[in-house]
């Protein structure tokens, strides 16, 4: 069935403008395309199309309703989407690599094996989305909208931009190595085996994040907002968390040997006492050392990592090694 040509762009149906889509035909679907644009403002109806295994690589389908389409096996890569609709889209081996998402909206997407890498995904809202292996690697993300979705063993090694929202999403075993984001919120979000190491991520949100043996290595996390996060074998071994704040957090074995903790306050804990801990860590603070629960209600300093147990009393007993704390006159309780 040949694509009806004939009929002007605005008489066009979805199955119609699939038809023309499949012909594989740029040119052609450039001319009705831009018609369409010129004797209406209203997106063009891809809604419910289905297209499958097309090189559409450079295709212009920006201000387009994808609404609950079916993609599998398009080659979008270099593509423009901006502001185009694909909620509800399910995207089965779909490349978007180096496409431009700009202000589009993928809310409540799913699908497996796509491909975002390099693309611009700024102002983008991908929320309740739902991806097994996202691959999207170097992508920008300014402001772009994760929340709610379900992202586990993404590969987002080196995403950038700024304000990006990960509040409520499943992170769980994704990697973020390398990744460049001020001011990311991870408020409520599953970071559980996250690897994060050499990440940076000044002025992140973690409020009531679940950090469980996650991997920060190395990672920038100045001036971070840590309230009521999870700690569980979480390594930030010489993570930089100058100015960080961690309040009513619950830590069970938190590795910080050589980790900067100029200015880091752990006033949440709920003693006057704690916060004379954080003064020492301040004073440590390049120095190796380990706050190890010596009860279920107690803290103490010691070399190389940070186990802290909750709840706290207000006796907190501090030791630390080579000497430290000796040379600033303070005495093990």
């Amino acid at each position: 069935m040949k694509p009806k040509l004939g009929l002007k762009a605005v008489e066009m149906k979805p199955a119609d403008w699939q038809e023309l889509i499949a012909g594989g035909k740029p040119a052609a679907w450039e001319d009705k395309r831009r018609e369409f644009s010129e004797q209406t403002p209203s997106r063009l109806p891809l809604v419910g199309v289905r297209l499958a295994k097309l090189d559409l690589s450079g295709w212009d389908l920006s201000h387009c309703d994808l609404t609950r389409s079916q993609l599998t096996e398009v080659n979008l890569a270099g593509a423009n989407l901006a502001n185009s609709l694909l909620r509800r889209v399910r995207l089965t081996a779909v490349c978007l690599a180096g496409a431009n998402l700009e202000l589009a909206s993928l809310s409540e997407a799913s699908g497996r094996g796509l491909d975002l890498s390099h693309a611009n995904l700024r102002l983008a809202n991908l929320m309740k989305t739902n991806f097994g292996q996202l691959l999207a690697r170097g992508a920008q993300v300014d402001s772009c909208d994760f929340s709610a979705g379900v992202l586990t063993g993404a590969d987002l090694a080196g995403i950038q931009g700024e304000s990006p929202h990960f509040m409520n999403t499943n992170l769980a075993r994704a990697n973020l190595r390398g990744a460049r984001l001020r001011r990311p919120s991870f408020r409520l979000a599953d970071l559980s085996d996250l690897d994060a190491s050499e990440a940076e991520l000044p002025g992140a949100d973690f409020t009531f994040a679940r950090l469980i043996r996650s991997r920060l290595t190395g990672a920038d996390l100045t001036g971070a907002a840590f309230i009521a996060c999870a700690f569980q074998e979480t390594d930030l071994t010489r993570a930089v968390l100058r100015g960080a704040h961690l309040e009513r957090v619950q830590i069970d074995y938190v590795n910080l040997a050589g980790a900067d903790l100029t200015d880091a306050v752990f006033t949440a804990v709920g003693s006057e006492e704690l916060r004379q801990v954080s003064q020492e860590l301040r004073e440590l603070a390049h120095d190796k050392y380990l706050l190890r629960g010596a009860g279920r209600e107690s803290v103490k300093l010691h070399d190389g990592t940070l186990n802290l147990l909750t709840p706290f009393s207000q006796a907190v007993s501090a030791e630390a090694t080579a000497g430290t704390l000796e040379e600033s006159g303070r005495e093990e309780e």
